[in-house]
């Protein structure tokens, strides 16, 4: 492997694998984010603040979604700050842990993954897509947002958020992380969404590693607290010219680790 390829951000490590290499990862990944958290009893969703005051804001005021996708949405709870917009929603999930809860706000139905990365709708069966933290547990992720272009309207929406630095070196363990995520590089994830079809109505940069120890000096929830959420978002702006997809030293980690993207179906 050519080491400085994937680890420069000029391509991304696992976008190129085949159909078996594809299988393989799919069966790492199915079941490896429920069991690192989602089986906890206790579990609670807590990036409400973070993608209200980066991305549901910015869909058009008062629009009423007929059909959602949540892509890897787990229980669904990603989308309830907008429950009241929606008229029904498809999760489309790896893992088959998942079900409705008693208190679901909207019409809600679960659809298997597939290796292939082929979501499993049709042509234009959606008016808005979320996709939080889940193309980089994929291998082939610009088939997959080819996909969620596919399966987007015309004039519909999508919303993306994904880590854009490496996490690391995934050919080692990593705490707290699943087998093979990593980060996607911002060139790539910008480019495979105009190429979907998308236009990007807004980026907002997310995640300066230096906000939650702020956060935890005051007392405050990075994620859930908005005032935290809008200084993370600032912090995020000012290092973005310190960005690299995989630091090489301390001092290049001061740079924001993910982008939101909110997209426009053209």
């Amino acid at each position: 492997m050519n080491d400085e390829r994937w680890f420069s951000g000029r391509s991304l490590w696992g976008d190129d694998f085949d159909e078996q290499q594809r299988a393989a990862w799919f069966k790492d990944e199915e079941d490896a984010y429920f069991e690192l958290y989602a089986s906890n009893p206790e579990y609670e969703y807590e990036y409400d603040a973070v993608n209200t005051i980066n991305g549901f804001r910015f869909l058009p005021p008062g629009r009423q979604f007929k059909k959602a996708l949540g892509l890897g949405s787990a229980y669904g709870d990603e989308m309830r700050p907008i429950a009241e917009r929606i008229l029904s929603a498809v999760v489309v999930e790896s893992s088959d842990h998942y079900e409705a809860r008693s208190d679901e706000p909207f019409q809600l139905e679960w659809r298997k993954a597939m290796p292939s990365g082929d979501l499993p709708l049709q042509d234009s069966e959606v008016d808005l897509t979320v996709c939080f933290g889940v193309l980089h547990h994929i291998p082939n992720v610009s088939h997959v947002i080819g996909e969620i272009g596919r399966v987007t309207e015309a004039g519909g929406y999508a919303l993306i958020r994904e880590p854009i630095v490496s996490m690391g070196d995934w050919r080692q363990f990593r705490p707290g992380l699943t087998a093979h995520e990593r980060g996607i590089p911002r060139g790539l994830l910008t480019g495979w969404v105009k190429s979907a079809g998308f236009e990007i109505v807004k980026e907002r940069l997310c995640f300066f590693p230096g906000t939650k120890l702020i956060a935890r000096g005051l007392r405050r929830d990075p994620f859930r607290d908005p005032a935290m959420v809008h200084l993370d978002a600032a912090l995020s702006r000012l290092t973005q010219v310190n960005y690299r997809y995989h630091p090489r030293a301390l001092w290049q980690k001061a740079r924001p680790t993910s982008s939101f993207l909110t997209l426009r179906r053209r």
